[in-house]
């Protein structure tokens, strides 16, 4: 299996391949090692223009190595649109991520409701935020957002506070503690949930990455 997602970690960094094409590669060739050794009839589902650009940088398999390797030092695993532990809601988007990079355990038997909102909370917005968290997780249901400062801190720590679980969808890579003060936080949810990106283990916090991470959390 370590092959097949070391597969699908190389898929996802080709050029111009997005969760969509990744998806239309696997079910056309049939698995993701495969869409790698058929490089060249990559025309039949990518067409003329974006199977060049696609095959342009070649496939990266030290990359994928060493992204699997740093990932499970730290305990954690990958997740791909082939695992029964990928989220069923993510399946029905149209640009679903390829992998998933998972620190802790997605909770799969319950319920889970997106909680985000400003970083610049005020204390009743912070209060509010904790006491709906709260609520919330004491009901069953799992608390995702996205680590940042404000509505998003808040949540997460409310929802842990009730003995809940909770989930975080980083706008960064999976090993990067953004923002630091939430250190103690990041790893009571690898305890009580998850830390989870789609985005490659050492990726720095861009202000293009978190809509996107915004966006999977509501999902």
């Amino acid at each position: 299996m370590s092959n097949t997602r070391l597969a699908w970690l190389a898929l996802s960094k080709l050029p111009g391949i997005g969760g969509k094409r990744c998806m239309d590669l696997v079910e056309y060739f049939g698995s993701a090692p495969r869409v790698l050794d058929c490089s060249d009839r990559w025309e039949e589902v990518l067409g003329a223009a974006t199977a060049p650009k696609a095959r342009s940088e070649g496939i990266d398999w030290s990359w994928a190595e060493k992204q699997l390797a740093h990932l499970e030092r730290l305990g954690g695993h990958l997740l791909t649109p082939e695992d029964e532990r990928y989220p069923y809601h993510l399946r029905q988007i149209h640009q679903l991520p390829p992998v998933l990079f998972v620190l802790g355990e997605i909770p799969s038997a319950m319920p889970c409701v997106a909680l985000v909102g400003t970083r610049q909370a005020t204390s009743y917005g912070v209060g509010m935020a904790r006491r709906l968290a709260g609520d919330l997780a004491r009901a069953g249901i799992c608390v995702v957002s996205g680590l940042a400062r404000g509505i998003d801190g808040a949540a997460h720590q409310g929802a842990l506070d009730a003995g809940g679980q909770s989930v975080a969808v980083l706008g960064c890579g999976a090993d990067v503690v953004y923002p630091a003060e939430h250190a103690k936080l990041y790893r009571a949810l690898q305890q009580n949930g998850a830390v989870v990106s789609e985005f490659p283990m050492g990726s720095s916090p861009e202000p293009g990455l978190f809509l996107g991470a915004t966006a999977l959390s509501a999902v």
